[in-house]
């Protein structure tokens, strides 16, 4: 009896210790706890974000921001993503200008998204260089120390150069804070404090903009469930790209190790095809910087003087394209050039400030497209295909693939004048005056059809690894 009464006592005890850590195991755990969701995604929407995020992290293994790679293999990298819905359901009849649409406000926000982490990049290398004491004693304003300084930054590659001007106004900042010795630790944390702020945060990022040169879209994804869709464009920097830019706005030193490849060879597949947009660089088969441009148009109805027209006018879209792209790229390369100070930047950055809507991108690429700071003359067509895209019977499109080189530049007649026609980049009186004529259109061509279109979702080729 005696050890039977042990045994029970020392069994209960056990059980009152037991019970006791399970509740404490719960209740210290309760924030680590994992509960079932209760709102479910909409997947109707949105996806081709997602589909550009799991291409990004799981089948490239890349970060989305700024990534790490030796110098060897071509320096660090930036990839962004940027996002826009299709604003018309797939059986409108022109849907290939939506898409067109849908694809420069996406472009732009990559370009937005790039130009944050730039930035961050930049104000986060300015810290830590002062932090760990080796940011060296700036010369004294208006001495003859500064101006060989100011002589030699136009020697520095971009990146340094950007650092140093907003170093020197950091300087400034400092003296005016009290701090006469930019090199002391108060100093570097007063700094870290300055540079947090919203006026001088928005001089990095005027200073981050102008890095933009050689940015261009890798791939692009898009979906629709058959009503509404919409496209993501993953939107890649890298040192070799922005000496690509180098090489073929100022005629700067081509980079080792881009593709040379026949431009005709690098037209995407006809699946490929129907999801590329825009403009991006290349090289030919003898490795000179070249750009290869996409246009869309989309004839009023299946008819052969209709496909011409449609197809003129992609054509002329493409040849646009390539002057915005180049104009852009040249644009900010001159500004770099030039710059003794961050004002020129401050004074020169636009993308950030530019409303992510039609109507301010037409605009901006209406200016660019005369600014005439490259000679885009001498694309060439390569070919024109005409499609019936998956969305719906009715939704017809002429996709037209123009390249132009450095050796072509001579070759052509003044450009400016060929591509006024683009539909893209109208002007904004012109688009005004037809506005009711095309609510009209809309109105027939919506009663029109009036069935959804048919769910789909692709994308476009990648932009060769040799970034």
């Amino acid at each position: 009896m005696t050890i039977g009464k042990k045994l029970f006592i020392i069994l209960g005890l056990l059980f009152s210790i037991l019970i006791t850590n399970i509740t404490y195991a719960v209740e210290t755990n309760e924030e680590f706890a994992i509960e079932k969701p209760s709102v479910k995604i909409h997947k109707k929407s949105g996806q081709s974000k997602n589909m550009a995020q799991d291409f990004v992290r799981k089948t490239k293994k890349w970060k989305i921001g700024s990534n790490t790679r030796s110098e060897d293999n071509g320096g660090d990298f930036f990839v962004s993503i940027g996002t826009s819905n299709i604003a018309f359901d797939n059986s409108f009849n022109k849907f290939g200008d939506a898409r067109q649409d849908a694809f420069d406000i996406a472009f732009l926000e990559s370009k937005k998204q790039f130009i944050k982490f730039m930035g961050q990049q930049i104000s986060t290398n300015i810290v830590n260089e002062r932090k760990q004491g080796s940011y060296a004693q700036p010369p004294k304003p208006g001495t003859s120390e500064m101006e060989d300084l100011m002589n030699e930054i136009s020697s520095f590659e971009e990146g340094k150069k950007l650092r140093t001007l907003i170093n020197l106004k950091l300087d400034q900042a400092l003296k005016e804070a009290g701090y006469e010795d930019p090199t002391t630790p108060e100093a570097a944390e007063e700094a870290e404090k300055i540079v947090k702020t919203k006026e001088f945060s928005k001089s990095i990022e005027a200073a981050a903009e102008h890095r933009i040169a050689g940015f261009q879209t890798y791939k692009i994804f898009e979906i629709s469930d058959g009503n509404k869709g919409d496209i993501s464009v993953i939107g890649l920097w890298s040192k070799k790209l922005n000496l690509l830019a180098d090489a073929l706005s100022t005629g700067g030193d081509i980079p080792a190790g881009t593709p040379k490849k026949a431009l005709m060879d690098q037209i995407p597949s006809l699946d490929k095809l129907i999801f590329s947009f825009g403009a991006r660089m290349t090289t030919d088969e003898n490795g000179n910087p070249s750009i290869i441009s996409f246009g869309h148009a989309s004839p009023l109805f299946d008819d052969p003087d209709e496909w011409v027209d449609a197809c003129d006018q992609a054509q002329l879209q493409a040849e646009s394209f390539i002057a915005i792209f180049a104009n852009e790229i040249t644009a900010y390369k001159e500004n770099l050039n030039k710059s003794q100070n961050t004002k020129i930047f401050e004074d020169n950055a636009k993308l950030n400030n530019l409303k992510s809507e039609t109507k301010s991108i037409k605009n901006y690429y209406r200016k660019l497209e005369a600014s005439g700071y490259i000679n885009t003359a001498g694309s060439n067509l390569l070919d024109s295909v005409e499609i019936q895209h998956p969305a719906n019977e009715q939704a017809l499109e002429c996709i037209a693939t123009v390249v132009w080189n450095t050796q072509q530049r001579s070759t052509g007649e003044n450009f400016k004048n060929t591509n006024k026609a683009a539909e893209k980049i109208t002007l904004d009186n012109e688009q005004e005056s037809n506005d009711t004529n095309e609510e009209e259109e809309e109105e027939q061509e919506q009663e029109e059809a009036d069935e959804d279109g048919t769910s789909y979702s692709g994308e476009s080729d990648e932009a060769d690894d040799d970034f």
